[in-house]
């Protein structure tokens, strides 16, 4: 978690070591283009995504029991490059390159027929927003702000574990991927210590959506789907197949839609063109 504030941090020594605490540069506010970097921390609720993983189920057998739990997931890390360009002495529009990595989700599965599974999930999203920003001037130093985002994600989704029962183990492996869209709202609290430096302490609202995800399972092309029976499953492409047309049941793909709270730090230096 300290980790992810120490770039922000090097970014503001560097740059702030030769500045003077006055500068008698005066920038106007109309024509400047703002680089920085942002670290955060957060908290995302438990939402569809975790309760469809909750149904996971490694079985194919009619009338097998499957119990499955899932347990971390919570807690997240982000780092976010900016760059912004204002247009008038209020507004901002610009970029956000950014990645959150969500804290490793382990998911554990026991069966009626003697088998125990234990798997761990790491998911990552890398995302960019184009986004616009209002200040509204406090003082010579503070301003408060208010901003919003829109853009592309890319999640990569890291599964590893293994299945147990009596006699023998097997190994599991995934590596799956989708992109989507991406929201953001945030509001933060600006200071100013000179006319080259701004710093940020603010709040944020995120919202990462993936319809589905595709890559590979233990080998195999593969996909997580939910069946008819509201249980989830990693299927091959051709299991797919089998399963809607063979048992006459429907299913569609694991979909993700993350919504998080953070917290976060920015440093910005300012430029005049």
């Amino acid at each position: 978690m300290s980790r992810v504030f120490l770039l922000p941090f090097i970014f503001f020594l560097v740059f702030t070591s030769n500045i003077p605490a006055e500068s008698s540069r005066n920038y106007d506010d109309t024509n400047i283009i703002e680089i920085g970097l942002r670290a955060g921390i957060g908290y995302r609720a438990k939402d569809r995504f975790e309760r469809d993983l909750e149904n996971f189920t490694s079985t194919f057998q009619p009338g097998v029991y499957s119990r499955s739990e899932v347990t971390g997931f919570r807690n997240l890390n982000m780092g976010e490059l900016l760059l912004r360009i204002g247009f008038d002495g209020n507004q901002r529009f610009g970029f956000t390159v950014g990645n959150v990595d969500y804290s490793r989700a382990t998911l554990t599965e026991v069966t009626s027929d003697g088998y125990y599974t234990r798997l761990s999930f790491d998911i990552n999203t890398t995302y960019l927003l184009f986004t616009y920003h209002y200040q509204w001037e406090l003082n010579k130093q503070w301003a408060w702000e208010a901003g919003l985002g829109i853009g592309a994600n890319e999640t990569l989704w890291y599964s590893g574990g293994t299945s147990y029962s009596s006699i023998e183990s097997f190994q599991q492996r995934g590596r799956l991927s989708g992109n989507g869209l991406s929201y953001r709202l945030e509001s933060s609290l600006n200071f100013r210590p000179n006319d080259l430096l701004v710093l940020q302490f603010g709040v944020l609202w995120g919202l990462h959506s993936v319809p589905s995800f595709n890559g590979s399972w233990n080998g195999a092309s593969s996909t997580f789907t939910i069946r008819e029976d509201g249980r989830t499953t990693p299927l091959s492409e051709s299991r797919v197949t089998d399963s809607i047309i063979l048992t006459n049941q429907f299913a569609r793909s694991l979909d993700m839609s993350s919504s998080y709270a953070s917290l976060y730090f920015s440093t910005m230096i300012r430029f005049s063109y």
